[in-house]
C-alpha cells in the first residue's frame, strides 16, 4: 500500500463525521484508510478548541515544509526544470544539475 498525506476534503469528513459522533474506525472505513491514521490526525491537529479543519490543514503543511528532505527550489532552479523537462530529460538526469552547489 502506497502512502498518501489526508486532503483538506478528507479532514473535512474527518470534522463533519466525528462532529456527528461517528466512531473512528467507521470514519476510517468511509474513507478508505485505517483508524491509526484517523486517531493520529486527530490527536495531531487538535487545538484547545477541538478539531478545526483550516487550523489542520495549516498545521499539517507546517510540518511537512519542516522536513530536512524539503527541499525549496528557488526561481532559477525552477527555471532549469522547465529547461530540462522541454529537453525531455529524465529525473535522472536532471538531478544532479539541481543540487550541484
Amino acid at each position: 500500500m502506497t502512502y498518501t498525506h489526508l486532503t483538506q476534503e478528507e479532514r473535512y469528513q474527518i470534522h463533519h463525521l466525528r462532529r456527528q459522533g461517528i466512531h473512528l474506525s467507521q470514519i476510517g472505513a468511509e474513507l478508505g484508510r485505517s483508524t491509526s491514521t484517523i486517531s493520529r490526525e486527530l490527536r495531531r491537529n487538535a487545538s484547545a478548541r477541538g478539531y478545526q479543519v483550516a487550523l489542520a490543514q495549516d498545521k499539517a503543511i507546517a510540518r511537512q515544509s519542516q522536513r530536512r528532505n524539503a527541499c525549496q527550489f528557488d526561481a532559477a532552479q525552477w527555471q532549469l526544470v522547465e529547461l530540462y523537462l522541454r529537453l525531455s530529460l529524465s529525473p535522472q538526469q536532471v538531478i544532479p544539475f539541481l543540487f550541484h552547489k
